[in-house]
């Protein structure tokens, strides 16, 4: 059968139904980014975790498998600019998790993630664009993570299951 896009590499034949394979795989590992890193333009084939203290910073095209996705944890920065992240095959792909810490303020101090998200950025084709919380290997909600951070200007969320979720936080102001 011939090709469904000849000019992408993880894009295979059609399947018997005429759908387009994928020859991209989920290693189903996670790859932790310590001190200050740049994603240029990529194929992700583990979930990337942003550690405390450090940042990650997107600002060309970057595609995702399914399941993979970023994970910012408390105290770590995410900031996407000029960024276009989508799905690597036909799949969707997990999305971004910014981790808070419910017991806190909201102010960012190295306690809860953040993500800046800016300059016609685009979030496309993932299940959750952007979740301020945490999900298990299943997808099921964690509730325990979230107060995270995200600041998000002249970016479109495309195509996605849901665009941006809150899980319920209350923002401590007495600490």
């Amino acid at each position: 059968m011939p090709d469904c896009n000849d000019n992408d590499p993880y894009v295979g034949p059609y399947d018997s139904c005429f759908n387009c394979s994928c020859n991209y795989s989920f290693q189903g590992v996670y790859d932790t980014i310590y001190g200050s890193s740049v994603l240029f333009d990529s194929v992700v084939s583990d979930i990337l975790v942003i550690d405390s203290g450090s940042s990650l910073i997107i600002s060309r095209k970057v595609q995702f498998g399914k399941g993979t996705g970023i994970i910012v944890l408390p105290g770590g920065e995410l900031n996407i600019n000029g960024g276009h992240l989508t799905r690597a095959c036909n799949d969707l792909w997990r999305g971004i998790e910014v981790w808070g810490d419910p017991d806190t303020t909201q102010n960012f101090s190295g306690v809860q993630g953040k993500a800046t998200i800016s300059n016609n950025s685009v979030i496309e084709n993932a299940e959750i664009g952007i979740l301020l919380g945490a999900r298990d290997s299943s997808g099921a909600y964690i509730f325990t993570h979230s107060g995270g951070i995200v600041q998000a200007e002249n970016t479109t969320f495309n195509n996605n299951t849901i665009d941006v979720e809150f899980l319920p936080y209350q923002n401590n102001t007495s600490l």
